[in-house]
């Protein structure tokens, strides 16, 4: 079992480098699915939302380079009587 800890650091790093690209006029928000499902993970403490072909409802794509970014989020609950938060 690996376990993979993320310093405070390249948290905010990469929280602002997210933060960038959605301000970025050069990025535009792709319409949402039609059609979209809950997964559950972790006996339902853990949560994510994607299309039924397993993408993530959320994309950006470049207007010049028509480069697609992709951002996943997950809700993640300590025990099953927590409050879901959210994980980007």
């Amino acid at each position: 079992m690996s376990l993979f800890i993320l310093h405070h650091s390249k948290k905010k790093d990469n929280l602002n480098e997210l933060l960038e690209i959605i301000r970025n006029p050069d990025y535009e928000l792709q319409p949402y699915p039609e059609k979209a499902e809950l997964r559950f993970f972790a006996y339902g403490k853990l949560v994510t939302l994607s299309s039924p072909i397993r993408k993530s409802v959320i994309e950006l794509i470049n207007k010049k380079t028509e480069k697609i970014i992709s951002l996943d989020f997950y809700f993640h609950r300590k025990n099953k009587v927590s409050k879901l938060e959210v994980i980007l």
